[in-house]
């Protein structure tokens, strides 16, 4: 855990935001945040999304350890 949470502190850094910043764009406490980045708590998924869409970062950017559902086949039917 240590690793992402050290990876959320430097991309948000890197883009010059404040923990309270990023709470108040994800809804998730500054306390939580914190805590996330301590390493002390995992997030969760919608966690982890919502984090990565406040930085305008992918997922894995910030959580390089992240699980990233691949996205569904394209329709074999053609129109």
């Amino acid at each position: 855990m240590k690793r992402d949470s050290n990876r959320l502190r430097v991309v948000r850094a890197d883009r010059r935001l404040t923990q309270r910043m990023i709470a108040s764009r994800t809804h998730i406490t500054q306390t939580r945040i914190s805590s996330i980045e301590l390493g002390y708590i995992e997030p969760t998924e919608s966690e982890q999304k919502r984090i990565a869409r406040a930085l305008k970062a992918s997922l894995i950017e910030v959580f390089p350890n992240a699980i990233v559902e691949p996205p569904p086949p394209p329709d074999a039917v053609a129109s």
